[in-house]
């Protein structure tokens, strides 16, 4: 098959955007530090959240504090005692009755969780580009067949035939 020259300047013309769209899915992609630690917590249950200090007031959760405080001395121990640990670039928060296990327990969620949103947002975004990146080629595209057949009708009835 032999390309013509509006052919050829059309795939040009998709090869630069293709370029800019590509950049904007760049700019845009989603990472770890763009997803609100609100995201995350609404994607784990609560056994998996209750050792995070912020977890019940994000979700709305009562009471607001660490599980199993009995008194005011508890809660002092507990919140004087915080621990945190940084995962993908965000800061958890434990309170200080939780142990190794319920923190690794802990974090092993929230990853999975963050995994979850990204995977899904990163799906949605390369769709969008795709969707970006093709309609406006297709409607290009169209329009050019359609100027051409415009054209041969006009060189048509120039030359004494009707199509």
């Amino acid at each position: 098959m032999k390309l013509n020259g509006w052919q050829r300047l059309w795939i040009l013309v998709a090869a630069i955007w293709m370029l800019l769209v590509l950049a904007l899915a760049w700019g845009a992609w989603p990472t770890p530090a763009r997803v609100s630690a609100a995201d995350v917590y609404a994607k784990m249950s609560p056994s998996e959240g209750r050792w995070l200090t912020d977890y019940n007031a994000i979700m709305g959760i009562s009471p607001a504090g660490p599980p199993g405080v009995r008194s005011w001395s508890d809660l002092d121990n507990e919140v004087t005692n915080r621990k945190s640990a940084y995962v993908d670039g965000q800061k958890l928060e434990f309170w200080g009755g939780a142990s190794t296990e319920d923190q690794r327990q802990t974090v092993l969620a929230f990853r999975a969780s963050l995994r979850r949103i990204l995977v899904k947002e990163r799906v949605v975004l390369l769709e969008e580009a795709f969707g970006l990146w093709v309609a406006p080629l297709v409607a290009l595209y169209a329009l050019g067949l359609g100027i051409g057949w415009v054209s041969r009708g006009f060189a048509a009835n120039r030359s004494g035939h009707a199509n």
